[in-house]
């Protein structure tokens, strides 16, 4: 696990796409999926390089499968990242996962909510000890 008190945003690969220093989300689902990392990670349910790890494989996974000009979401490999954590932590049920992923897939963009562009507030959580 990180040092408490230690701020995983600086260890953010710099591919992460900003502005100003601070992390920008094209669409209301890409902040969600990263203020869900964040706040399991500031939970302390795993450890930032764990979490990083699982990124640059999906990365690398797909660098590989796609042709240079093909289109890139970082955040969607982002969420394939934390799926993958979460089967691999028992964070959730697998099962239930599964079927949310299918019936997400199914829909159109923009679905589920309505857009807001207030700040998403993520809090440290509790720390496991």
């Amino acid at each position: 696990m990180t040092e408490r008190g230690a701020n995983p945003l600086e260890r953010i690969p710099k591919a992460l796409p900003e502005q100003g220093g601070e992390p920008v989300f094209e669409a209301p689902w890409e902040g969600r999926a990263f203020a869900l990392v964040m706040s399991l990670h500031g939970q302390g349910l795993f450890s930032w390089e764990e979490f990083q790890g699982l990124l640059v494989e999906e990365i690398r996974a797909w660098e590989t499968a796609h042709p240079s000009g093909a289109e890139y979401s970082y955040y969607r490999l982002w969420l394939q990242a934390l799926e993958r954590l979460l089967r691999a932590r028992a964070l959730c049920d697998t099962d239930d996962l599964d079927r949310r992923v299918e019936e997400l897939g199914r829909q159109n963009p923009g679905h589920d909510h309505v857009a807001k562009r207030d700040p998403i507030v993520v809090s440290r959580g509790r720390s496991r000890g």
